[in-house]
């Protein structure tokens, strides 16, 4: 799944979530575009970490917020 995703959009799992982290509305988009924006890079992210389930979400949303939150040398 990961090989046919690189193959398409040419993004990792990795590069879909920082879009999804750093997707912001600018003042020159409309909330339609931002919203569609925002759910490409989630499901990039989701679909790159081959989640399938609330179990895997719940584990990817939660090594995110750990390691968002810890110190750069324990990360």
């Amino acid at each position: 799944m990961e090989e046919t995703l690189i193959k398409l959009f040419g993004l990792m799992p990795e590069e879909y979530r920082l879009k999804f982290i750093d997707t912001h509305k600018g003042a020159q988009q409309t909330w339609v575009d931002f919203v569609d924006a925002s759910v490409k890079a989630l499901e990039g992210w989701i679909t790159g970490r081959q989640v399938d389930n609330y179990d895997g979400l719940y584990n990817l949303l939660q090594k995110e917020h750990i390691l968002t939150n810890c110190p750069k040398e324990v990360a």
